[in-house]
């Protein structure tokens, strides 16, 4: 006869290979928490009909299924239209389009067809058909004026036959005939990008035809309109000798397809060789100059030059504005500019009448290599990278854009400040020197009172002028809107939901709070709850401890306001914190040759279980999915190629395991160099990492939960309304048991005995799952030991077979080590009112801005000495706008500090004044230039674009040699450098603001 430990052993084996040979697929296994995208609301987002009236916002190489997932936001933050890049087929790029230095490589098509990296022909048209839902229209970027370089007649096969045989020249390798500005001819009929681009026989009719045939495709996915990249280089009819049909004959049958197309073309510098009416007559074209007299504006802080835009010699209405194009940031023109710079041009180009303005998405980090090259592990820009594009102000300008769509346009200059009347009732004011204004100004619209719709203070019309006050934005956008737009913010406990958080919790209760705008009512609706409604700005929602772990929750809130209404739907996930931890990897994305995970136990890089690249992670079986099963005790990974030892080495030198290096060892995920500096320092691979808890993915490369999650079927008492009193269900078979007894094979310590305890056992007997002590104690229904045998006899107690002599679901003589002794008599029927000591506190800082896009760091001490971290302590977590971290309440006093170019104690930084440590938000006033230099002494110069400095070496630092520092003087320079008024000087940064 099997002892029971043999019997144990053999269950579980066939348990867990059982488990082994299920299929494992994303759709079931893995869950991307995005807001629900499939709600009919468009009609309530008061978004402008036509792309002409409205704003675009540029979603520069967003993968379409980015943009469907983000349909809802686009549409709140008032965007009539968005702007897709080159989804046609391209050139391959480094890493599948994962990373921004392959931005460009969608600017060189492979065929006229639909597909690439960013987007499939079936994502194109259900991107389509979801922002149509919402009211957006779509313009895609096309290039039709040359196809792909080739360094290699390998390379040439690439290309599609079709498109390679309408080459202009038949020397398509290596550079030559490059276009210049020298003749028409040259300009048109040569090779772009210094030769290395084919030209295309544009006027040969076989391939205009070829276009259509793409551009057809795209109207069928729904795409509203085009934007012509290279247009300037395509000929015209008006061309002579170069002439050609091609505008005529395409713009044609774009218009025969929809007639309500929208068309235009990159038209820069016609360096005197063409009449713009050559292309206005088919197209519109791209205002270039406009840009970078805005970007000139506010760096001079005069407005005396933006009354006037479009290009030479076309109307207003045949133009596209921009504060600046990607063009402009790829090349370093515009990446200077801060988010308030960027928020105060985009106040004075998207508040005109005549022209569509176009919202730059930038990438990520914002920082370049040099001119054309953002850092090699920098991300491609995606929806969650740059969040300026749905600021409040900018928010506030498109809305006020579309609500005066067809009214009439004013606007003045005076001295720093720019006005843009529209009709009588409405005005946006653009201060260029980016801060807060006193108003008094001469205009004609009605008098009355206005709000600003920013920081919502009065302006006063009376007598022919507007008074008021600016707030620190530099923007007021002044009307009285009686059509506002309703909408809903819902925080999962301290967390804003949106497409781009990790939308779950994992303590036993959780706190929605949801806060309406323009609105006079709600709606909520949970999972298969009946809907419950509220009116006011607010309520809240409490999701109890009843719900079970491993489940999720639907919600649904519709925000309402008269007969307007909009909803947004979130799936949440009540994630198990002591869920096994085990990371997945999907490489379809990156590419690498193999995947390794590094593990630490904290933040710190000494906290690291092994030595970097780490462990190579498991196929999985799926392809490019790769898992390992971490050690215990990780909280944190890094994801690498394992190459770091070939650092530097040249595309032609090999790694040590033979592969090719290619230039780019040393990329991880999270990203080094834009977090931590250059990756061939080895410990700045070693920093940061995503926070591990249970299972998780990185994917998309995006961090994400991983696993099935099924919604939960609830009850009503498993979910508590705002002003509702908690109900108590009670079954014939179950009845309801006091909190805090332990119960004989409650597996789950849920006060009941089910099914899912036997389950449990099972988990923890193939270790997929850990035990508390409490549940070793009440999983152990035999008394020798959690073994397979206490799983059944929880089975066949469940089934009523041979009765219970184990008293299976009879309270423990033991009560729980966690639980208090006094046991309330009956279930309480609200929350208890005294909750244990936080022993911790979150520390949120308000406006990060004034680091200038440095690091965030939080260096905290107390009066005994201790001290979080080293000099300058650990990097705060980005939550929307805002910085966070949780403290533990042992440290009484914080530093903030931007830190530049990260060497440990010798960080130069922009730091904070020393604050108390408190859990209300911190907005910081001024900020100290911090420098670690262990120079005998330290300068700092001054400078900024008007020509205004200090006289060289600067103004002496106070301190000495290790910790030099200084306040800054705030809105009068923009730059600075450190130096030892001798042979020593640091490279130029941004002053704060």
């Amino acid at each position: 006869m099997l002892s029971k430990k043999v019997i144990s052993i053999i269950m579980v084996l066939t348990l867990v290979l059982s488990m082994l040979v299920l299929p494992l697929t994303y759709a079931s296994a893995y869950t991307n928490d995005t807001a629900d995208t499939s709600l009919d609301t468009g009609s309530d987002y008061n978004l402008a009909t036509k792309i002409q009236d409205g704003n675009i916002l540029h979603c520069f190489n967003w993968k379409a299924k980015d943009i469907t997932a983000r349909a809802a936001e686009i549409a709140s933050a008032g965007y009539s239209t968005i702007q897709i890049s080159p989804m046609q087929k391209t050139k391959d790029t480094t890493n599948d389009g994962a990373y921004a230095t392959d931005w460009w490589s969608f600017y060189q098509p492979t065929a006229m067809k639909i597909g690439n990296a960013l987007g499939t022909e079936a994502e194109v048209k259900t991107m389509c058909d979801t922002l149509h839902k919402y009211g957006i229209k779509v313009i895609a970027d096309v290039v039709t004026n040359h196809f792909q370089n080739s360094q290699s007649k390998a390379d040439t096969n690439l290309i599609d036959p079709t498109l390679r045989s309408y080459s202009r020249f038949s020397t398509i390798i290596g550079s030559s005939n490059p276009v210049s500005d020298s003749s028409r001819k040259a300009q048109v009929h040569m090779n772009l990008n210094a030769g290395e681009l084919p030209d295309v026989k544009t006027e040969d009719t076989g391939y205009q035809q070829l276009v259509i045939g793409m551009l057809n495709s795209y109207i069928k996915c729904g795409v509203d309109g085009f934007r012509f990249d290279a247009a300037k280089h395509i000929e015209t009819p008006d061309d002579g000798a170069e002439a050609s049909q091609y505008w005529p004959n395409v713009t044609n049958a774009i218009k025969k397809a929809d007639p309500d197309s929208f068309i235009y073309g990159e038209v820069l510098a016609n360096a005197g060789k063409f009449n713009i009416t050559s292309y206005t007559k088919y197209i519109h074209v791209t205002d270039y100059a406009y840009g970078g007299t805005v970007r000139s504006a506010i760096k001079s802080g005069s407005a005396s030059s933006l009354s006037n835009y479009g290009y030479t010699g076309s109307n207003k209405t045949d133009n596209v504005l921009w504060v600046e194009s990607h063009d402009n940031f790829c090349d370093t023109t515009s990446t200077s500019m801060t988010k308030a710079q960027q928020i105060v041009g985009w106040s004075i180009v998207g508040s005109r009448k005549d022209a569509p303005a176009l919202y730059l998405v930038r990438p990520k980090c914002e920082k370049l290599d040099g001119s054309g090259f953002i850092k090699y592990d920098e991300l491609m820009g995606a929806a969650g990278s740059a969040t300026t594009w749905k600021d409040p102000t900018v928010i506030a300008v498109n809305q006020f854009k579309n609500y005066f769509v067809g009214q009439s346009e004013k606007d003045y200059a005076s001295s720093n400040l720019f006005f843009v009347q529209r009709g009588t009732t409405g005005m946006v004011i653009a201060n260029t020197k980016c801060t807060s204004a006193s108003v008094s100004q001469t205009c004609t619209m009605a008098n009355g009172t206005y709000t600003d719709q920013v920081s919502g203070n009065k302006f006063t019309v009376s007598g022919g002028k507007i008074t008021g006050n600016v707030g620190s934005t530099g923007v007021a956008v002044i009307y009285n809107p009686t059509t506002a737009i309703p909408s809903a913010t819902v925080k999962l406990d301290s967390t804003v939901l949106s497409a781009d958080t990790m939308n779950r919790y994992t303590a036993s209760t959780a706190k929605l709070n949801i806060t309406l705008k323009n609105a006079t009512s709600g709606v909520v609706k949970v999972s298969n709850l009946a809907e419950h409604s509220f009116t006011g700005t607010s309520t809240t929602v409490t999701l109890n401890s009843t719900i079970p772990y491993g489940k999720s929750i639907d919600v649904t809130v519709t925000a309402k306001n008269g007969s307007k209404s909009t909803s947004v739907k979130y799936n949440i996930l009540k994630k198990d914190a002591k869920e096994t931890k085990r990371v997945y990897f999907d490489n379809s994305e990156t590419d690498w040759a193999a995947v390794y995970v590094f593990c630490k136990t904290g933040e710190s890089a000494s906290t690291k279980t092994a030595a970097y690249p780490g462990y190579q992670m498991k196929p999985s079986g799926t392809p490019n999915l790769y898992y390992y099963d971490v050690p215990a005790g990780t909280n944190y990974v890094k994801f690498n190629e394992g190459h770091g030892a070939c650092l530097g080495h040249t595309p032609t030198q090999k790694n040590p395991d033979g592969s090719t290096c290619g230039g780019y060892c040393g990329r991880t995920l999270p990203p080094t160099v834009i977090n931590y500096g250059p990756a061939n320092i080895p410990s700045n691979r070693e920093k940061g990492g995503y926070k591990l808890e249970g299972q998780m993915i990185c994917k998309d490369l995006v961090w994400r939960d991983y696993g099935t999650y099924d919604v939960a079927t609830l009850k009503s008492s498993d979910v508590t309304f705002s002003g509702d009193v908690p109900t108590t269900e009670t079954t014939t078979t179950e009845p309801t048991k006091p909190t805090g007894k332990l119960y004989r094979g409650d597996s789950d310590l849920d006060s009941f005995v089910t099914i899912v305890d036997a389950t449990h056992i099972q988990r923890y007997l193939a270790d997929v799952e850990k035990f508390s002590p409490d549940q070793m104690k009440t999983s152990d229904v035999d008394g020798d030991g959690v073994n397979i045998i206490d799983a059944t006899l929880i089975q066949r107690f469940l089934a009523g077979v041979g009765g219970n002599p184990y008293k299976i679901g009879d309270p423990l003589e033991e009560e729980p080590t966690t639980e208090p002794t006094t046991e309330p008599t009956t279930e309480p029927t609200t929350e208890p009112t005294t909750e244990p000591l936080p022993t911790t506190t979150k520390i949120t800082l308000n406006n990060p801005d004034c680091f200038v896009g440095a690091d965030i760091y939080i260096y905290a001490f107390n009066e005994a000495g201790g001290q979080i971290a080293a000099w300058p302590g650990v990097p705060m977590e980005k939550e929307g706008t805002k910085y966070t971290y949780e403290l533990d309440n042992e440290y009484t006093n914080v530093i903030f500090v931007g830190v530049y170019g990260f060497s440990g104690s010798n960080a130069n930084a922009i730091k904070s004044d020393t604050y108390t440590v408190s859990s209300s938000a911190y907005t910081i006033p001024t900020v100290t230039v911090n420098s670690r230099e262990t120079w005998g002494t330290c300068y700092i110069h001054f400078w900024n674009m008007a020509g205004d400095s200090t006289v060289w070496p600067g103004v002496k630092m106070s301190g000495s040699s290790g910790n030099y520092y200084i306040k800054v003087p705030k809105n009068v320079y923009t730059k600075y450098k450190l130096n030892d008024n001798g042979s020593h000087e640091s490279g130029e940064m941004d002053v704060p603001q």
